[in-house]
């Protein structure tokens, strides 16, 4: 009995995460972005030596990001959306890129062509990123 409990338990919540994601489910091009560290720098897209970004929220609870960049090569990332709130036009989803040794929190708000998100960096123990700020733009390309 007990597995069957866990089994149900598991299968509602991961479907009731999903089904909170769906307000954004869909493929977006980056028409803006930009990353503000704390000792001034600003860098675009273009400066990170990325010629174009796509990024796609999935019905999975994933997020794939694909770049093509100026060398002619493809970098392809996958994320996975541990939890997602959303109410109306805005919300917010706690995200866990392969590449970062801890999880984000992107707070977005959609609009008619797509949505714009920031992410702040508060890890003390990525001295890197601490207190820089991701701000992007979104335009929506395809629906799941």
């Amino acid at each position: 009995m007990v597995k069957y409990t866990t089994l149900l338990f598991f299968l509602v919540f991961n479907s009731v995460n999903a089904a909170e994601v769906n307000p954004i489910f869909g493929k977006y091009v980056y028409s803006g972005y930009k990353v503000s560290f704390l000792d001034g720098r600003v860098l675009t897209l273009s400066q990170l030596g990325t010629k174009s970004a796509q990024i796609e929220f999935r019905p999975n609870m994933t997020i794939r990001m694909e770049m093509k960049m100026f060398d002619g090569t493809t970098r392809i990332s996958e994320a996975k959306i541990l939890e997602s709130h959303h109410q109306g036009n805005i919300g917010s989803i706690f995200e866990k890129w392969p590449e970062m040794s801890y999880p984000v929190t992107l707070y977005y708000k959609r609009n008619a062509h797509g949505l714009s998100y920031v992410i702040s960096f508060n890890n003390h123990a990525d001295p890197m990123r601490y207190g820089g700020r991701e701000e992007s733009v979104l335009t929506k390309i395809s629906s799941r």
